[in-house]
């Protein structure tokens, strides 16, 4: 696992000039979590009187929302707090307030939330975010690709794992021309070879056959993890592993592990857990799943050094993440929490102890 520089953090954005790469960039799956949210109300209301005059519909947002009061309220055993002397929207302001304290009390891993749905009806919903700590989970496939040249024994089960990732959790590939690293390897590439004069003779030759062996590497490696036979023989060719050294046997565990995932959560992908925009909404440009999840080419090297400067300065000037959420919709009265990350705390744990395990081929 690589960790974003400067301390972990997502800066505000410097207002600088943002180095685009020029590629298109995939847009993350909406996510499944039901009841689905289309916006994100902006509950600041108190400056802004006069544009609230002409919101005609304010008493159906008022019930809709004191609707979803009560509801939370009675989940939880808050008192609901009283409003009497606030007009809209100075009442939704002073009662979201009031109880976002009272929860954050109590359960400060979630989020309370006013959202909006097609109808223009607001209501509080509680978020469950999963914390992916600014990592970068960059799973480089070099490793694997010396494997298979090798014809290691280990390839084949690891192929599979990898095959896994590609095609059911749909993690980007550096290679496909609508990833976002697909866009920062040719940025480097273009940049190198404009200013080839800042390199000797010898380190350019270097630089040119590392960056051919990533781009045929790459292109081999995405046909060949495409198979579908890859994912057809997983269990056969993890019930034949015979591990005979600790890296075998931490080999067999993320093996295992990655079975499990595509047993039990065998229509999930990495985004659908993932709504675009939920959390400050006001920021347009947003770090999103395709910018801290991807296969890339190696761990180590030139390259890889240019690959996550790249990445930090450019993600280090978008000030809001997209990461995986849960959302529970106090529209109608809850019985209890329903939040289920389930799926994520296995998945991103999962890909660390691979990104690690790849880290220690010889």
């Amino acid at each position: 696992m690589f960790l974003l520089q400067q301390d972990r953090k997502v800066r505000s954005p410097s207002r600088q000039a943002t180095r685009r790469s020029g590629h298109k960039k995939t847009k993350p799956k909406t996510g499944t979590v039901e009841p689905a949210a289309d916006g994100f109300l902006n509950h600041r209301f108190l400056p802004m009187m006069e544009q609230v005059k002409a919101l005609s519909d304010h008493r159906s947002i008022e019930h809709c929302f004191f609707r979803s009061v009560k509801n939370f309220s009675d989940l939880y055993g808050f008192t609901k707090p009283e409003l009497n002397d606030k007009v809209f929207p100075h009442n939704i302001w002073y009662a979201y307030n009031h109880l976002a304290g009272c929860l954050a009390a109590i359960r400060p891993d979630l989020m309370l939330a006013i959202l909006q749905d097609e109808n223009n009806k607001a209501y509080l919903s509680t978020l469950k975010i999963y914390n992916t700590r600014t990592s970068l989970y960059y799973i480089p496939v070099r490793p694997l690709y010396h494997l298979i040249k090798q014809r290691d024994r280990r390839a084949r089960l690891l192929s599979s794992i990898f095959a896994y990732f590609l095609q059911i959790a749909s993690i980007p590939y550096y290679w496909q021309s609508s990833s976002f690293l697909a866009g920062c390897y040719e940025t480097i590439k273009e940049w190198t070879m404009d200013n080839f004069e800042d390199y000797t003779k010898d380190e350019l030759r270097d630089i040119k056959n590392e960056l051919k062996l990533q781009d045929k590497g790459g292109g081999f490696m995405l046909k060949n993890l495409s198979k579908a036979s890859h994912l057809i023989q997983f269990s056969k060719r993890l019930n034949d592993f015979n591990p005979q050294t600790r890296n075998d046997k931490q080999l067999m565990k993320i093996a295992s592990a990655t079975m499990d995932l595509m047993t039990n959560y065998s229509t999930i992908t990495l985004c659908d857990n993932v709504i675009p925009g939920i959390t400050d909404p006001t920021e347009e440009e947003r770090v999103q799943p395709e910018h801290y999840i991807s296969f890339m080419w190696e761990e180590k090297g030139w390259l890889y050094d240019q690959v996550i400067e790249y990445v930090n300065s450019c993600i280090q000037e978008y000030a809001a993440i997209d990461e995986p959420l849960s959302v529970q919709a106090f529209i109608i009265p809850q019985k209890k929490e329903t939040h289920d990350l389930e799926f994520e705390e296995k998945f991103f744990p999962l890909l660390d102890e691979l990104i690690y395990y790849l880290n220690t081929i010889k």
